[in-house]
């Protein structure tokens, strides 16, 4: 279960959901869904705006 905090950080931002805003930087990066989603997991809820999205654009440009 998300942070209250968060759930308000990604509703501020437009997203409905957690889901969302993965997918979003999985179309917005050109990453696939699953290692969005992997990267998060080990990331961590607290990296969610800021290593994450750092993480996904490392991976950009990797062969998938």
């Amino acid at each position: 279960m998300l942070k209250p905090e968060t759930i308000k950080a990604l509703k501020e931002n437009g997203y409905d959901s957690l889901k969302e805003y993965l997918q979003d930087l999985t179309d917005e990066y050109d990453v696939p869904y699953s290692a969005v989603v992997s990267l998060y997991n080990c990331l961590g809820e607290q990296e969610l705006f800021d290593g994450l999205v750092s993480a996904v654009q490392d991976a950009e440009g990797m062969e998938w």
